[in-house]
């Protein structure tokens, strides 16, 4: 049956995308994000942080202080080891699956992954 030898091949690309490099570092770069210690830490005082800034923003008490100490949380989350190295993972995994969209668009002769992505507001 059709299906099954398409079911074959997508798990047989999927094994050979979980086997190159870009991914591994990824999947690798997307759990330290949950499991550094000092990552996550910074990460829930900038959620805080966030939370704070929109209290006060909605009740008008917001001052240049609580802008300041939101944009050097930022900064530093945005800055960390470990968001620079998830960053360069997302970014080069990114390039692999675009690769992999031209390689099968090429084969189909149209834009799967515009097809396989999610819709914007029409369904037409």
């Amino acid at each position: 049956m059709q299906t099954d030898a398409l079911t074959e091949s997508t798990k047989e690309f999927v094994a050979a995308l979980l086997d190159d490099p870009s991914v591994i570092e990824f999947r690798s770069a997307a759990e330290a994000l949950d499991t550094d210690e000092e990552f996550v830490e910074l990460r829930h005082s900038y959620e805080k942080t966030v939370e704070q800034f929109r209290r006060k923003q909605s009740d008008g008490s917001l001052e240049q202080t609580d802008i300041e100490q939101l944009r050097e949380l930022q900064h530093k989350v945005n800055t960390h080891p470990i968001a620079q190295r998830f960053i360069a993972a997302r970014d080069e995994v990114a390039v692999l699956v675009q690769e992999c969209n031209q390689e099968i668009s090429q084969v189909l002769g149209f834009d799967f992954g515009s097809v396989a992505g999610p819709r914007g507001g029409c369904s037409c």
